[in-house]
């Protein structure tokens, strides 16, 4: 909050401009001796401003840091993120195979001999797809199917026409469909069943002969023919799944011999995961340097939480959840992330440590190797737990947990922003204060030296006279 002098009165300012008085600049000297007196004052209150504005700048960095290493600790809580699965196929316009989290490593040999099919048949046709089948009036539709079970399908008035027979047959969801289709420059209906043999059907209308099916039809229902690793099928879909557990394969075309399928586990993406927490814990860690270190010069927040003892315990709090064992989240032989590979230098610079036993990075080989007791160990294969569940979460869920206490409104980060702010605007209220001081003292200092300037004005000008009075009897005298 910047200062402001206080204006002198309009006969200072007359005097002063017309050389009246004694001659001194009062205006001025009032302003600076207002000016000494509350300037000092001044700047300790603003520099204590700066200092608290810092703090909370410090104390904002350290709750971005925590926040990202929280986001990197969320993406490692949940089981169902670590199971990445990847496929090969070497038929794949004929097989589409995906696989779940709960799909095995393995190979697999599928042969596709024949699709399960529809049946498929178009009825007669119109010269439109609006022309009335039964001169505008309402009839009765009849899908009989192969199970002997019927499907009885109103036409109202005024919709007898291609587009409002197919519209009142695929509203009735009886298992046939219907399309309006230009067929040689004749509209008619193509009707379409559902797969597998026995799903057949047949059609009549009453009154009779409105239309019909065009007899054979186009393509019959039937089932398919495949055969999975020895086994074989005859399924009523072109869809089978958990044949091969955890996986679904949809069949596209016959294969050209057997197809090799084949799952694993992508571990690549675990391992990106760990690498993200890694980058988030180093920045943090290295915040945590730039706010606590005297000799830093990063803007604002640099050096702004000199000898905190809340730096010290963000610090301790971060380390403990990645290097200290926890019992209750331990799966086989680790109960915490040194266990996983992760190693701290002396600068406290967190990265993979290499495995000394089998050659490369640590994580890598368990990863490869131990991935289902990695997923134990950080989700105790638990997915979305909430952060206020006591429900034990594994090293990755009960770290979030830790950070997001840390980060809430009733945190110690969040408590001591507050109070700066609030010391902030007491700070500026000592600062109104002090201006208002100042207002007075300039005024009090411009009365006084004006009454001592008037003072000084008329023993000049006494001066003056007495001085003119003794040269003109001493001209008087000698006639000069």
């Amino acid at each position: 909050m910047a200062t402001t002098a206080v204006s002198s009165t309009p006969t200072t300012n007359i005097m002063t401009s017309m050389g009246a008085g004694s001659g001194v600049d009062t205006k001025a000297l009032a302003q600076s001796l207002a000016a000494a007196e509350v300037a000092p004052r001044q700047n300790i209150v603003n520099d204590k401003i700066t200092k608290a504005q810092n703090g909370i700048a410090g104390y904002n960095s350290i709750r971005y840091v925590l926040d990202g290493l929280k986001t990197a600790f969320a993406a490692l809580k949940d089981q169902s993120g670590f199971y990445s699965i990847s496929s090969q196929n070497s038929q794949p316009a004929a097989i589409k195979a995906t696989g779940t989290s709960a799909v095995d490593a393995g190979n697999h040999s599928v042969t596709v001999t024949r699709l399960a099919t529809a049946q498929k048949s178009l009825s007669t046709g119109a010269s439109s797809k609006t022309s009335a089948m039964n001169s505008g009036q309402a009839f009765d539709l009849t899908l009989t199917h192969d199970d002997g079970s019927t499907d009885i399908i109103n036409i109202a008035a005024g919709k007898d026409n291609l587009t409002g027979i197919a519209a009142a047959i695929n509203l009735a969801k009886t298992g046939v469909t219907a399309q309006v289709i230009n067929y040689a420059g004749t509209y008619k209906l193509m009707f379409t069943g559902t797969t597998g043999a026995g799903n057949g059907f047949s059609l009549s209308t009453s009154p009779a002969n409105v239309f019909s099916l065009s007899s054979p039809a186009l393509q019959t229902a039937d089932n398919g023919l495949v055969n999975v690793d020895g086994m074989s099928l005859t399924p009523s879909t072109n869809t089978l799944t958990d044949l091969i557990p955890g996986a679904t394969l949809e069949f596209l075309a016959p294969t050209t011999g057997p197809a090799n399928i084949s799952f694993s586990r992508d571990t690549s993406v675990v391992k990106t995961k760990l690498q993200a927490l890694v980058t988030a814990y180093n920045e943090a860690n290295t915040m945590l340097n730039t706010v606590s270190d005297p000799k830093s010069s990063v803007p604002n927040y640099g050096a702004s939480l000199t000898n905190n003892a809340m730096v010290n315990t963000v610090r301790s709090q971060i380390r403990n959840v990645l290097f200290n064992p926890d019992p209750k989240v331990k799966s086989g032989d680790m109960s915490s992330f040194m266990d996983l590979g992760f190693s701290l230098d002396r600068a406290g610079v967190l990265s993979f440590a290499p495995d000394t036993a089998g050659g490369g990075s640590k994580i890598d080989n368990l990863l490869n190797s131990r991935l289902d007791d990695v997923v134990t160990f950080l989700t105790q294969n638990k997915n979305g737990i909430q952060t206020f569940s006591p429900i034990n979460n594994g090293g990755a869920g009960e770290a979030y947990k830790i950070l997001d206490k840390m980060m809430l409104p009733t945190g110690d980060l969040s408590v001591r922003s507050a109070n700066l702010n609030t010391r902030i605007a007491d700070y500026n209220k000592d600062l109104v204060k002090l201006q208002d001081r100042m207002s007075k003292l300039l005024t009090n200092y411009t009365k006084q030296f004006s009454i001592m300037d008037a003072i000084v004005g008329q023993g000049k000008t006494t001066r003056e006279g007495l001085t003119n009075t003794f040269d003109g009897m001493m001209a008087a005298y000698t006639n000069k």
